[in-house]
């Protein structure tokens, strides 16, 4: 990726693909700095989200803080920006916004599965076991193009367990 972006400098994806590859490599000065350039050209809620997650991994939690809040400003009002703000706000240790955002998202984009499985699976974490099984329930029902069948596939062959209780979908 570096040798592309260095052939065409508009090229820049490829530093978010970069930071990626250097992510996966543990290599988090390099993820850092690269997704720092990226968003010097890409300032979107998005690698502000990328780059918190990169600050934590490195333990730099007032970074990664600062970066998940440039992710929530950032954020427009459509289902995917509610999706991130949803994550920047699990990372930041909100509950009542994590679980807000992700019901906005989930009505802006009813059909988006991943959505609903994320919720899904915030009730129970959080030992509501009504209330994620209502959500288990609409993904079910969910429309099945490619992407959705294979979420659906996977939750066919699961159990999910609440307070003792197991629960196969």
């Amino acid at each position: 990726y570096l040798k592309s972006y260095e052939l065409n400098p508009e090229a820049t994806l490829c530093l978010h693909y970069v930071a990626e590859a250097y992510d996966e490599l543990e290599q988090m000065d390099n993820a850092i700095k690269f997704m720092q350039e990226y968003i010097k050209t890409n300032d979107k809620y998005q690698s502000h989200y990328c780059l918190g997650g990169y600050y934590w991994k490195y333990n730099e939690i007032d970074l990664a803080q600062e970066s998940f809040w440039n992710c929530i400003e950032k954020a427009n009002d459509d289902a995917d920006s509610c999706y991130y703000k949803s994550l920047a706000f699990y990372m930041l240790g909100s509950k009542t916004n994590q679980e807000a955002f992700l019901k906005i998202a989930i009505n802006l984009d009813p059909d988006k599965v991943e959505y609903k499985l994320d919720l899904a699976v915030f009730y129970e974490e959080n030992n509501n076991q009504i209330l994620a099984k209502k959500y288990y329930d609409l993904i079910h029902k969910s429309k099945k193009n490619k992407r959705n069948k294979l979420i659906l596939y996977r939750l066919k062959i699961s159990t999910y367990s609440f307070g003792g209780n197991r629960i196969h979908v």
